[in-house]
């Protein structure tokens, strides 16, 4: 089941951007107008984490809002981090701060990071080809099946999953799994290749395509 993230906006264009971000992710995205926030709503929907868009003052009170009728964590997206609106949103119950780039993985890492400090154990799964990766446990499944994985196989199948229905760019997985582009395709290309090597022979098949010119995705 996917989890549940509650948007509040009061920016229309980050909204928009923030909903593409994550057109092809693990987590459902549960839009609610800002006057509707009530605890009956909050019961009923259930969301695992909350997050405030915009630059508003109203951002900033609705942290304390919901944390007098939720313990979720709320995470807070903004065009322009200031430390003052920062710090008074950690004050009103904000469990972090961002200023919002939809091109960054950094919102998807903290929002995981949340989850997990939270006790609830995020898991990836693509049941067409019988793969789940549990998160938290660091486990990767083939049918069910446990195969080991070095922390960078991990990581990198972790962001081909993520990413299932796009292509990833190699600058991309580079920049993720070592903090740096330093022309690393020879290493990339290693891993990948221990990495599929280690699902066929757990009985897999070859899921990596590769995109001449771009990157790779699973197929």
């Amino acid at each position: 089941m996917p989890y549940k993230l509650l948007i509040i906006s009061f920016d229309a264009e980050q909204h928009h951007a923030l909903k593409l971000s994550f057109a092809q992710t693990q987590y459902q995205l549960i839009n609610i107008g800002h006057a509707n926030i009530s605890s009956e709503n909050i019961r009923k929907i259930q969301p695992d984490l909350g997050i405030i868009v915009g630059d508003s003052p109203e951002a900033i009170t609705m942290c304390g809002k919901i944390k007098n009728i939720s313990s979720m964590p709320i995470i807070v997206l903004t065009k322009n981090r200031e430390s003052i609106t920062e710090l008074a949103a950690i004050k009103n119950g904000a469990d972090d701060y961002l200023e919002f780039d939809p091109t960054s993985p950094t919102l998807q890492y903290k929002i995981q990071r949340l989850l997990m400090n939270r006790g609830i154990r995020p898991q990836i799964e693509i049941p067409s080809a019988g793969l789940s990766l549990d998160l938290d446990r660091r486990e990767f499944r083939l049918a069910g099946l446990p195969i080991h994985l070095t922390r960078t196989e991990f990581e990198l199948i972790r962001i081909l999953m993520e990413n299932q229905h796009r292509v990833v760019d190699r600058r991309e997985l580079i920049e993720r799994l070592w903090g740096g582009w330093q022309q690393a395709d020879h290493v990339l290309e290693v891993h990948l290749s221990r990495l599929r090597g280690k699902i066929l022979r757990a009985g897999g098949k070859n899921l990596f395509q590769s995109v001449r010119g771009i990157g790779y995705r699973l197929h």
